[in-house]
């Protein structure tokens, strides 16, 4: 039996210079050098909005909204409001999500992988998100859980990256629910991408693993929120229809899809 060699602290260093790709340095480079630049003036102020006097120290403890994670992902910075800090972790996080992205889909170019980056630093949704300094970094934690469990269910061809994916999934959710959204569109443009690359039969085995991912994770999710709740000894809010989450209303959902093609015309019509 051979003994495993022991990396110094300066060849584990070297090893992983080696593993990071350029197109991540870039992307992330791009996503930290634009974040910092653009969103400086609201690092450095203390910047008010009406939620701001309620949570400049909170535990943030939402498991009433089903985001039973999300007290211990904003532990990291704190449970105080320190814009500074706050904005670091969430841009962080952001060129994290970067590197996810442009490894997701397979984006070569260097200067590509930058402006990716810099593009997701100056999103208006990025922008709001820091105005609200106290849940920026785990939102944008939550944000990265959730291109991680794409990328993981893409990567590993077999039930590992469908379980890694699951769980990624559910410990975004836990923290936001609102970045499920993202998850899906990322599948779908790997679903995409699949098809104009290896054709529609190449493409189903992806789409299999994306669904399992995505209906495990969300299933996960459901139980854990339940779970905690049950713990806590809670009721689920309403807000956001979470109490009713998992049930199904045909004449209501049909409702809803009514009124998102009438008001995405109304909005181009004017």
């Amino acid at each position: 039996m051979v003994a495993q060699q022991i990396l110094s602290p300066e060849q584990a260093l070297a090893d992983l210079k080696r593993r990071i790709k350029v197109q991540w340095t870039w992307a992330f480079g791009g996503t930290a050098i634009t974040g910092l630049l653009v969103h400086l003036y609201r690092m450095v102020n203390f910047l008010q909005v009406d939620d701001t006097p309620y949570y400049v120290y909170s535990a943030q403890d939402s498991t009433f909204l089903g985001r039973w994670l999300l007290q211990w992902a904003g532990a990291i910075s704190s449970y105080m409001e320190l814009p500074a800090l706050n904005a670091l972790l969430a841009i962080g996080y952001l060129g994290l999500f970067a590197v996810v992205l442009v490894e997701l889909l397979q984006i070569e170019t260097p200067f590509l992988c930058g402006l990716i980056g810099g593009c997701l630093a100056v999103l208006p949704a990025f922008s709001t998100t820091l105005l609200f300094a106290y849940a920026a970094d785990p939102y944008m934690l939550a944000l990265l859980l959730a291109g991680a469990a794409v990328l993981a269910a893409r990567r590993w061809e077999s039930w590992r990256g469908i379980a890694a994916g699951a769980v990624m999934l559910c410990l975004s959710m836990a923290i936001y629910q609102a970045y499920l959204d993202v998850a899906v569109l990322l599948c779908l443009l790997v679903c995409f991408k699949a098809v104009l690359q290896d054709g529609p039969r190449k493409m189903l085995p992806v789409a299999g693993r994306m669904a399992g991912m995505g209906v495990i994770g969300v299933a996960g999710y459901m139980l854990s929120a339940k779970l905690a709740l049950a713990l806590q000894g809670i009721e689920a809010s309403d807000y956001g229809g979470f109490a009713s989450m998992g049930s199904l209303d045909p004449v209501g959902s049909l409702q809803v899809v009514k009124e998102i093609y009438l008001g995405f015309a109304a909005h181009f019509s004017g």
